[in-house]
């Protein structure tokens, strides 16, 4: 029986750094209100601002899905209890964001009255890094 070819097998780690070709930008917008009616309405106006804000050629996509309300409550010292003070609305989102215009369109988002939750810097699949790494 004649010998069987050898098998290699390799492992191991490459780094390679590049320009990211886009971002993700995580959104948040919370607004609190004495109702739920209230404070689902102000929510649900910020993220018609915010994506009237995100509406332009330097975003890829975005989406506003998710929306949460809850009870607050505040500490009552005289009693020593926590006691129901209103309602919060909160909508998150996200929005796929051209890396060279991260910058403007977060302060546009901002100034539509919702907050950053965090950046995150992505490449497209077909980037060349992908096979060189």
């Amino acid at each position: 029986m004649p010998p069987q070819p050898a098998t290699l097998r390799v492992r191991g780690t490459a780094h390679a750094e590049t320009d990211a070709d886009f971002a993700v930008l995580s959104i948040a917008i919370a607004h609190e209100s004495p109702t739920a009616d209230e404070a689902v309405r102000r929510a649900g106006a910020t993220a018609d601002d915010v994506r009237r804000a995100l509406d332009g050629e330097d975003v890829r996509r975005s989406a506003m899905s998710s929306l949460v309300t809850s009870r607050t409550y505040r500490w009552e010292e005289r009693t020593g209890e926590q006691v129901a003070s209103g309602w919060q609305a909160r909508v998150s989102g996200t929005a796929e964001v051209h890396a060279r215009h991260v910058s403007n369109v977060a302060a546009r988002v901002g100034g539509a009255g919702a907050q950053l939750g965090g950046i995150r810097w992505e490449l497209e699949t077909d980037n060349p890094i992908h096979r060189e790494v």
